[in-house]
């Protein structure tokens, strides 16, 4: 019988894979010196975790462990870090490994400072496109539970970036509209996702992006 495969070596293998990848489009020495401003600053940290006459909790965010699977299919780590931070955590450790641990910190990154997370962008663009949708149909077509659309169906309505209404015939129906707010902050982020797009765009030659779009065609026929 073989041995069984050495995932952190696997882990770890990939990850040099993609710090290979990304010191291409950064250096190191730029990496440094963006850190060097950034706050919080390393010294707060070792402070407030050498804080004494308490329990000093470095809480972790994570979408997917490699042995367990996924952990939660509505993952917002901004929720999930405001929940720790007011449960008393000291510090906060968010996992941002995208092929074991299924983490998005360039989608997280690109909309945070819109206090828009990446599930809630894409059923904002379905209810742009699709005015009237119920929270239903939205589950269907993004493959969502009902309880993780809800969720997401609340926050945006408590943002006011969607509204409610009643269905003409079926009163307990309720409707899916985008609010002004919400179709000016969709347009916000769609300008936001184009250049990411574009990055991902530029790594495929025409012939190849053509073979990518129709695979995803097939999940999602598949998938329906």
């Amino acid at each position: 019988m073989s041995a069984a495969p050495d995932l952190l070596r696997t882990i770890v293998a990939a990850t040099e894979r993609i710090v290979a990848s990304r010191r291409e489009q950064e250096s190191l020495a730029a990496l440094e010196k963006r850190a060097a401003v950034a706050a919080p600053r390393g010294a707060r940290f070792e402070a407030d975790l050498g804080r004494q006459g308490r329990v000093n909790v470095i809480a972790e965010c994570k979408r997917r462990s490699p042995s367990k699977g996924v952990l939660s299919a509505q993952y917002d780590p901004v929720a999930i870090a405001r929940r720790y931070e007011q449960g008393g955590a000291t510090a906060i450790s968010v996992l941002t490994e995208p092929t074991f641990f299924f983490a998005d910190d360039q989608g997280y990154r690109t909309l945070a400072d819109l206090e828009v997370t990446t599930p809630q962008f894409s059923v904002l663009t379905m209810i742009a496109a699709y005015p009237g949708l119920s929270g239903a149909d939205l589950a269907k077509l993004t493959f969502l539970t009902p309880q993780t659309i809800n969720v997401i169906v609340r926050n945006l309505e408590r943002d006011g970036a969607i509204e409610k209404t009643a269905h003409a015939t079926h009163g307990r129906i309720l409707r899916l509209h985008a609010t002004a707010k919400g179709q000016a902050l969709l347009k916000r982020c769609r300008a936001r996702v184009a250049k990411i797009e574009a990055q991902f765009g530029g790594l495929l030659g025409k012939d190849d992006e053509k073979i990518v779009r129709r695979w995803l065609s097939a999940v999602a026929e598949t998938l329906r």
